[in-house]
């Protein structure tokens, strides 16, 4: 019953038959001996001949005695050669049966041979199930055995599954295409293998959500070089990823955060991505807009692009009095993204659904004053709220404080029967802005 050879051996002759059908995950059984569950465990599973013909049937099963510490320092070392992590912590080992499940999930090709990736999941823990802390019975344990069984039988199907051949695409035009993809979408769409194609050509790639499982065991075989741009929420970020793999963020210059709401965090992410010069801050609901002013203290060294993605934006007019008076920092910001326009939610804040706050707040001496290198400022705004930017007094501030500023834009999302009115507009409040500036250019477009 038990498998006569060394864990990857198993995994081999688990894995490798060509036909899917044929393929079966693998038990793992550590035990020790002198355990006072052994005993029992035994009875429940392996005096079983239903779970033993079965066992027989449907995996490999693969033993490991853990009676000394050298026996269990051997096992650490090789699941850290199988899995590249840390092993169950030796009080464990030593407390009660561990029975593991074992399955494959991705394999790819290296210098002509097939190389197989294999990830594994805890069943028992000292005759209890892991995943609801349950004694083991005999019918319990077969349930958990056949679950098992089910989602490997479905991960083998979805290896198997050819795209080139399917899709009746290349791998060029493929890659062309993944490379506009976060490399989980990438993955997602087009199976592991874009991965590998990715890594083999050297490109650059985005990615998002690192504390995700899959991404966390691709993340050691990424060359830091290759990871450019960095999405995630931000309460996971730094909670999910071990200090080991941040150094491969250290060439990020582009990080997305969503719901960041201690700006003092961003501290964190500088620190862990270096080389900073583009952030993004997208946000499910209405943001006060000293958080934003608080943001900027925070990245006042490097960044050149700063973007916010909301519903909107809210305040007062003693907010923005009072950034007048603070002793503001300077920034080095260059593009300013402010989209208050995709987003579905309406504005439900009273001063939000006026939006004089909001201009106030772009186009105030307390704000714009502290981006003194801007050169473009991009609204995204819905149509109903275009007649709020329509003031030429309000833009006057930005081109008279920011002497590298070149182009402001109001990009309307939405139908409009007035297009041609604030057209008209525009191009008034460009004639009032160029007798400031001749070069400045105030635009509106619509889409």
């Amino acid at each position: 019953m038990f498998f006569n050879g060394s864990l990857r051996e198993a995994c081999q002759a688990a894995f490798s038959p060509n036909l899917v059908q044929e393929r079966r995950p693998i038990l793992v059984y550590i035990h020790n001996d002198a355990d006072q569950f052994k005993k029992k465990f035994c009875e429940t599973m392996f005096n079983s001949s239903v779970i033993v013909s079965y066992l027989n049937m449907n995996y490999v099963v693969w033993s490991w005695a853990v009676d000394s510490d050298s026996q269990i320092y051997m096992l650490a070392n090789i699941w850290k050669e199988m899995f590249s992590t840390q092993f169950i912590d030796k009080f464990s080992v030593k407390k009660g049966p561990l029975v593991i499940g074992i399955r494959q999930q991705f394999e790819y090709e290296r210098d002509g041979l097939t190389i197989s990736e294999y990830q594994f999941e805890t069943f028992v823990k000292s005759n209890t199930l892991s995943r609801s802390e349950i004694n083991a019975n005999h019918k319990i344990l077969s349930n958990e055995l056949v679950i098992f069984k089910e989602k490997c039988d479905e991960n083998e199907q979805n290896l198997s599954f050819n795209f080139v051949k399917k899709t009746r695409l290349c791998w060029d035009i493929i890659l062309e295409i993944a490379q506009y993809l976060p490399l989980n979408d990438a993955i997602s769409a087009f199976s592991i293998r874009i991965f590998f194609l990715l890594q083999n050509t050297q490109s650059k790639f985005q990615l998002s959500n690192p504390y995700d499982p899959f991404v966390k065991t691709i993340l050691p075989k990424i060359k830091k070089e290759q990871i450019i741009s960095l999405q995630s929420s931000e309460h996971r970020l730094h909670l999910g990823i071990e200090e080991d793999l941040l150094s491969k963020f250290r060439d990020v210059f582009s990080l997305s955060l969503h719901n960041l709401l201690l700006s003092y965090r961003m501290y964190t992410y500088k620190r862990m991505c270096p080389n900073l010069t583009h952030v993004s801050f997208s946000y499910d609901m209405e943001v006060e807009y000293k958080l934003f002013n608080e943001l900027l203290d925070e990245l006042k060294n490097k960044i050149k692009r700063f973007e916010i993605h909301c519903p909107g934006i809210f305040g007062n007019q003693t907010d923005v009095d009072s950034l007048k008076q603070m002793n503001k920092k300077m920034t080095s910001i260059q593009y300013f993204l402010l989209d208050i326009g995709h987003h579905s939610l309406t504005a439900t804040n009273e001063h939000l659904q006026h939006n004089k706050p909001f201009v106030v707040f772009i186009t105030s001496i307390g704000f714009i004053s502290r981006m003194p290198c801007i050169r473009y400022i991009h609204l995204i705004i819905k149509n109903y709220d275009v007649e709020h930017f329509l003031d030429d007094d309000q833009w006057k501030i930005p081109v008279e404080l920011c002497s590298s500023l070149q182009k402001i834009i109001l990009q309307v999302l939405g139908n409009t029967f007035h297009r041609a009115w604030w057209i008209n507009e525009v191009l008034e409040i460009q004639t009032t802005l160029r007798i400031i500036r001749p070069t400045i250019n105030f635009q509106i477009y619509f889409s």
